[in-house]
């Protein structure tokens, strides 16, 4: 059976954490978290103001916090990332902007994840926990 991905469409708003264990695209915006168990794709229009989780992540949009992917992170040419990056690998386009720290690992040597906290918001969604961004040094990437 071939799987879906799940779509946040461009023009759509989600305030707060979105969480699946399949493929994501987001087209519109997030204000909050977002987890994927497999491919994370952020569109051209796309931002996202919280930390990222995924098995690989393309982005093409905006990233405002750091992310960890357990394979590659593949930033695009029209891509701008605000936030630390861990991964096994990271590709980096020409054109794309990056502000930030890139740590490559192995996927058995990714740091811990955070123990989420069981809080429940009136929606009756679950929070994720975010990337630790402690004392980053800035390094910027610019088109020639």
């Amino acid at each position: 059976m071939i799987g879906l991905a799940t779509m946040i469409a461009a023009h759509t708003r989600v305030g707060g954490d979105v969480s699946t264990d399949g493929d994501l695209v987001v087209e519109g915006r997030v204000d909050g978290s977002v987890r994927a168990g497999g491919q994370l794709t952020l569109g051209p229009a796309a931002v996202v103001t919280g930390a990222i989780e995924a098995r690989d992540v393309r982005i093409a949009g905006r990233l405002d916090r750091g992310l960890r992917a357990e394979g590659v992170v593949h930033l695009l040419g029209t891509a701008e990332v605000h936030g630390d990056l861990e991964a096994a690998r990271v590709v980096i386009d020409d054109g794309a902007v990056f502000e930030g720290q890139v740590r490559l690992v192995r996927p058995a040597q990714m740091t811990p994840r955070p123990q989420a906290q069981r809080t429940v918001s009136r929606t009756g969604t679950r929070t994720i926990p975010e990337l630790a961004t402690p004392g980053r040094r800035r390094a910027h990437r610019r088109p020639a």
